[in-house]
């Protein structure tokens, strides 16, 4: 069984870091043989499915559709905006945030230069980044 939440050779390719010559040709028929030896593979969206049947012929039967997902219930508690800005510094100040991982198909160098032309115009913007990790309960 394999799970695919991402085709990292197209995230390669469409944050100009496309893999290229051997390395590209290596990883093309890697990626090629672990899909066609796999029971079933589980994906987490509808256009990640469309990619593993368009782009490396992943009979559709084989795919399983499990979304990412979050437990509401650890979110459900009121929470005080105000405090956690207060928390952070930044008051009533417009924000600007990301929240995930730091991989660099993310692109956190464009929202940094962004940030920076941002800044220009509202100086009193902040920038809060926030590292996602995986909490298992």
């Amino acid at each position: 069984m394999v799970t695919s939440d991402a085709d990292q050779l197209m995230e390669l390719e469409l944050t100009g870091q496309p893999l290229k010559g051997i390395h590209k040709w290596v990883a093309e028929r890697e990626t090629k043989y672990i899909y066609d030896q796999a029971y079933k593979i589980i994906c987490v969206s509808e256009p990640a499915i469309k990619n593993l049947i368009d782009r490396w012929g992943v009979d559709p039967d084989k795919i399983v559709l499990i979304p990412n997902g979050v437990n509401l219930e650890l979110f459900s508690q009121p929470q005080d905006p105000q405090a956690m800005r207060a928390k952070l510094g930044i008051g009533d100040k417009p924000v600007v945030m990301f929240v995930g991982g730091f991989q660099p198909w993310h692109g956190i160098d464009g929202l940094l230069t962004s940030f920076k032309d941002a800044l220009a115009q509202v100086p009193e913007a902040q920038l809060v980044l926030v590292l996602q990790t995986l909490v298992v309960q």
